[in-house]
């Protein structure tokens, strides 16, 4: 079998991680540690230098409302939730999907997972 520096790439780096609060959590240090070092940085990120201080606190407001959420709300909440998503999506899948039912229903399964993901951390 012949082995591709792809491959091997995919197998040491995951690109894409599958969690919602890790991405905030990975974006907001990368930025803030560009941020630090602007005067390192391109010009490009010099001229965008406000647009990224607002992106940092949109993270950190990101992060504020999923920390409420985790904090404020039970493990069934999240799987009550969960339960009323799969029923709507079912109810789009009996009367057929159209373009904003499939929008719809992809924007319920997303929800899902990021519950999903809530359930697990709280088990922890």
């Amino acid at each position: 079998m012949k082995v591709s520096l792809k491959n091997i790439e995919n197998l040491i780096i995951k690109k894409k991680s599958e969690s919602t609060l890790a991405t905030i959590l990975m974006e907001y240090a990368a930025l803030s540690q560009k941020l630090a070092t602007a005067d390192s940085q391109s010009w490009y990120f010099k001229q965008a230098q406000e647009a990224n201080h607002q992106k940092l606190e949109s993270l950190m407001a990101s992060y504020e409302d999923i920390k409420s959420l985790f904090n404020n709300t039970s493990i069934d909440y999240f799987i009550h939730k969960i339960n009323v998503n799969n029923s709507h999506i079912a109810n789009f899948k009996e009367k057929g999907i159209n373009f904003i039912a499939k929008l719809t229903c992809t924007s319920l399964r997303e929800e899902n997972e990021f519950f999903t993901e809530l359930i697990r951390l709280k088990a922890k």
